[in-house]
């Protein structure tokens, strides 16, 4: 998303701060044949969503979480979180130089709790307290004066709602236009308390007032702020975005912002003993409106961010999964043959280094670092590496759908089969197998 600040006389906001609307998301509109003959044009994915398959697609994944809650309620959904890689060693041992810091690059600004234009110092104040003990946010100016000193010559509060929480994320100072403007993502309570489960315990008594478990929705807050001929600060427009902040980068005086959005829904806030009534109930009463994102400016009327029928928020869309096999040597029938008719997943493959053939129905394709191999979901297929063992990166898809990673493919996940249709000596009782 880009948003434009500089100031423009006589202009509303909707088309002076949000000139350009766009997803920086990596999927596209296209999508692949379902065979290993070749693919037929598909131009339904080329379309535009109809009104209401979106709502239907969300409405459909809404029942699988569902059952998947049934079946195991204490486990979430979205998976438990594993260790991240260990900090890459040279061929010495000595950990490789890198730096968490953040990386500047010229004419891009990050957003900062500081910032200055060589005259004036801004700084956002994100932990001074009012009268009762709440937390308020304040643009603290400071100016260089003719002794060379750095002295306060201002204190701006900040709009704040007292029935929200409120994190400051930075300041954007786009000098020439004489505007900054204050980003901070904000926090806000809906719908009953969390039941507890097993992993998520019931606070301790007489905390359950204050820390009881309760669902929360997020918005980006962006308060504009303009700067006279001096650097003196004067409120300006105001504008809530529906999402998580995830960052930001300032380039001329345009604002790039990146969010993310996910929408708390009437039916997942349902108590665990809701009726199989009620839940459809609920999906029924559902419209796009309960899950994209919007937009308001000053406080006025929300408008949408985007619309179910924009391209790259289509059910249609699809997106791709990479992974990288590394393969002992000679490993025979160690890698599995299998095939992707139950779920449609076709694959590409691509050597990296050592060596490999590809077995398929009728042939055998030796792979190599320059060609990459299709494979579409209902032909049979089995890697064997050759006495240097192999690396292959493997890249699958499910045209139409977003990419579902098998249960062995995170970092620590057992070695497992999960493909019904392997055939590996390795599992007692697999399919027999097609390919000699």
């Amino acid at each position: 998303m880009t948003i434009a600040i500089e100031r423009q006389r006589a202009r509303p906001l909707a088309a002076a701060a949000l000139m350009t609307l766009a997803t920086l998301l990596a999927t596209g509109c296209g999508g692949g044949g379902a065979s290993s003959a070749p693919a037929a044009a598909n131009d339904a994915a080329l379309q535009a969503s109809q009104p209401g398959k979106l709502l239907k697609q969300v409405q459909s994944l809404l029942r699988a979480r569902d059952q998947e809650r049934q079946t195991a309620p204490d486990v979430p959904v979205d998976g438990i979180p594993v260790p991240g890689a260990a900090l890459p060693v040279s061929a010495a041992g000595a950990p490789v130089s890198f730096s968490n810091t953040t990386v500047q690059e010229a004419g891009v600004d990050e957003e900062d709790l500081l910032k200055t234009d060589g005259t004036s110092v801004y700084a956002l104040d994100a932990v001074s307290q009012t009268g009762n003990g709440a937390l308020s946010e304040r643009l603290l100016v400071s100016r260089r004066n003719a002794a060379g000193d750095i002295v306060p010559v201002q204190v701006l509060d900040l709009p704040a709602d007292p029935s929200i929480y409120a994190m400051a994320r930075g300041l954007l100072l786009a000098a020439p236009a004489h505007r900054l403007v204050a980003l901070s993502q904000s926090l806000s309570p809906i719908g009953d308390p969390i039941p507890c489960t097993s992993t998520l315990p019931c606070p301790l008594a007489g905390a359950a007032a204050v820390f009881m478990p309760t669902a929360m929705q997020s918005k980006v807050q962006l308060q504009f702020i303009d700067l006279d001929a001096v650097g003196n600060a004067a409120l300006g427009k105001h504008v809530a975005i529906d999402g998580r902040f995830v960052g930001s980068r300032l380039i001329g005086n345009v604002v790039f912002l990146v969010t993310t959005h996910a929408p708390r829904l009437a039916f997942e806030l349902l108590p665990p003993v809701a009726t199989h009534e009620e839940k459809e109930t609920t999906l029924a009463k559902m419209t796009s409106a309960d899950f994209l994102p919007t937009w308001q400016a000053d406080g006025a009327a929300a408008q949408q961010l985007v619309a179910d029928t924009d391209c790259y928020v289509q059910p249609a869309n699809s997106s791709f999964g990479l992974q990288v096999a590394d393969i002992p040597p000679n490993s025979g029938d160690a890698y599995p043959e299998h095939d992707h008719a139950h779920d449609g997943q076709e694959e590409v493959y691509l050597l990296l280094r050592g060596s490999a053939d590809l077995h398929l129905p009728g042939r055998v394709v030796a792979l190599d670092p320059e060609t990459f191999v299709r494979v579409g979901p209902r032909t049979r297929r089995r890697l064997r590496s050759g006495e240097n063992g192999a690396r292959v990166l493997m890249i699958g898809a499910m045209p139409g759908r977003a990419y579902e990673p098998q249960e062995n493919t995170p970092l620590g996940a057992p070695e497992t089969l999960p493909c019904p249709t392997a055939s590996t000596s390795l599992v007692t009782g697999s399919a027999p197998a097609q390919l000699p």
